[in-house]
This record gives structure tokens, C-alpha cells and sequence, in this order.
């Protein structure tokens, strides 16, 4: 089954666009990741081969915090500075800023997926019968 998010929309919200920083390999890695999360809590009433919009900006989301704690964990093997989105993030604050930015996607993600997922605790309709009684009476 096809992905739903988009390597051109996952490099657009994390806003990294140099392959030598964010390889392609990685940033698919994380969609099929995250996907694969997306697709366990899923709602089976909704259409995989239509999906939703929000469920595409969804798993985007998701597979974004997943390439932003992939650089952080790479910070502690090198340290370089950075460079998203105009803002320039140090060597000595890089994992803590990636890890914050990763969890910022990551709860956006959660609260547009949460649509999606199968209501829990629903009663289920049964079939009543008249009272009867059983002792007295």
C-alpha cells in the first residue's frame, strides 16, 4: 500500500532541503515509519485508497518529528551546526532544540490524526427483553 505523506512535504515541514544534510533515504525511511504507525490506529472506515487530507498532513507531521529525532540522534555523533528554516542552531544546543521541535510535530500530528482512529468504549446496541420477574411475586 502506498504512503500518504510526501518526501517534497516532509522536507517543506521540517524546511530542509540539502539532500547532504537530510538524505532521501532517511526522510522515506521515516514516511514508511510513520506510516506504518499511522495505519495500526486507523479507523478502518477510512478510505487508505482516498485518504482524507488531514490524514496526509497527519502522518506528514509524524514522519517530520521522526526525521527531526533522527538528526538529533545523529547531533551526538557530529557535531555541526545547523541550519532550518532561516534559524541557525549551534553544536551545543542542537540535540535539545531537535528533540523540542520533534515533539512540537509529533503532539501536532497526534491531535490531527485523532480523527482517524476508532472510537473506544462505544456501547454496542443489544437486544432487550421484558422484565420478568424471578423470586416472588
Amino acid at each position: 500500500m502506498a504512503v500518504f505523506a510526501s518526501e517534497a512535504g516532509v522536507r517543506l515541514q521540517v524546511q530542509v532541503d540539502d539532500v547532504a544534510v537530510v538524505s532521501s533515504e532517511l526522510v522515506v525511511a521515516c514516511i514508511s515509519e510513520a506510516h506504518e504507525g499511522v495505519l495500526s490506529d486507523l479507523d478502518g472506515a477510512v478510505d487508505v485508497n482516498n485518504p482524507p487530507t488531514g490524514l496526509v498532513q497527519g502522518e506528514t507531521l509524524l514522519a517530520a518529528g521522526k526525521v527531526l529525532r533522527a538528526l538529533a540522534s545523529g547531533d551526538a555523533v557530529e557535531q555541526v551546526e545547523l541550519q532550518i528554516g532561516g534559524q541557525r542552531i549551534g553544536a551545543g544546543q542542537k540535540f535539545a532544540s531537535l528533540m523540542s521541535m520533534a515533539r512540537r510535530f509529533e503532539k501536532e500530528a497526534e491531535g490531527v490524526l485523532a480523527v482517524y482512529r476508532p472510537v473506544v468504549g462505544v456501547v454496542v446496541p443489544g437486544t432487550v427483553t421484558e422484565t420478568v420477574e424471578v423470586i416472588g411475586g
